[in-house]
């Protein structure tokens, strides 16, 4: 019992300060938004000595937020979602597929969960809640998920 009091306090300390009961169903609505209000992100205050992290490539799934993605997300200026998958070098992000405004206008905010593509064995799905998620193969056996829950991303504008 005192190793996991440990580990949670450590974990808020990690975080900075928060609220959370454990096994609660109910979870705080209390949510901000990234820039374009594209990505929902629980409201959770950073730790006071988080990082500054720029995105070097314009990829939506940020780097240096998630060091072990093995996919990585664009959104193209047509309001098609690009998605690379990562391989060893010389071309570590080969393009894995593309979907199309207009494959994402038909399919619409769904009633299921929807794959709307995949390659290489990534799947990019358009959530019942309106929603995307990116499911792809990890590292060492794992699964890769973006974005990982609560967080929700809302595609890149338009949709």
């Amino acid at each position: 019992m005192k190793r996991r009091a440990i580990t949670v306090l450590a974990i808020i300390f990690a975080l900075g300060a928060a609220t959370f009961t454990v096994g609660a169903s109910q979870r705080s609505q209390s949510e901000r938004c990234d820039g374009d209000c594209n990505i929902i992100i629980p409201d959770v205050p950073p730790a006071p000595s988080a990082p500054i992290c720029t995105n070097v490539d314009g990829r939506v799934n940020i780097l240096c937020y998630d060091e072990a993605q093995t996919a990585a997300i664009y959104c193209n200026a047509d309001g098609s979602i690009t998605v690379r998958g990562y391989v060893t070098p010389p071309n570590p992000w080969p393009i894995a597929f593309t979907i199309s405004k207009t494959k994402i206008e038909t399919v619409g905010v769904p009633s299921t969960n929807t794959p709307l593509g995949d390659g290489m064995g990534i799947t990019l799905y358009r959530l019942a809640g309106g929603g995307f998620q990116v499911n792809a193969p990890g590292q060492h056996g794992t699964e890769y998920v973006w974005p990982k829950p609560p967080v929700q991303w809302l595609g890149c504008g338009g949709d």
